[in-house]
């Protein structure tokens, strides 16, 4: 019973901060390709594609219906973004109290040897 509630909680999760909720709009797309095709006969599946998500969006009476469309719109209200703080920090007070001169200030010189291969580890010269 614990894996059915997770499993749940999983599938909740994903259709809400991933593209995975746009899936549960297919069945309007097949329902929009079809009044499509029953209004213009001659409507091909290429051309239901090109119409709502190559070409330009074009604002018509069902306008509405089309924006409903999977991977039509970005519901970015979930979006999670992460960022980095830029702050400067004396790593010798915050890591090392006891020594007394700044080391943010190293430089780490890597010879030509080491750019040959990816693979070698950078070299410290002293």
């Amino acid at each position: 019973m614990q894996r059915r509630i997770a499993r749940l909680f999983l599938l909740i999760f994903l259709m809400q901060v991933t593209p995975l909720g746009e899936f549960a709009r297919l069945p309007l797309l097949v329902q929009h390709y079809m009044q499509h095709k029953h209004l213009h006969p001659e409507t091909t599946i290429y051309g239901f594609f090109k119409m709502h998500y190559l070409d330009k969006t074009v604002v018509d009476s069902d306008y509405d219906q089309d924006m409903q469309l999977p991977f039509k719109t970005v519901h970015a209200h979930f979006a999670v973004q992460m960022s980095m703080p830029q702050a400067s920090l004396t790593l010798s007070n915050v890591f090392f109290p006891l020594i007394k001169e700044d080391i943010t200030n190293l430089q780490f010189i890597l010879p030509n040897s080491s750019l040959s291969s990816i693979f070698k580890p950078p070299i410290m010269a002293s």
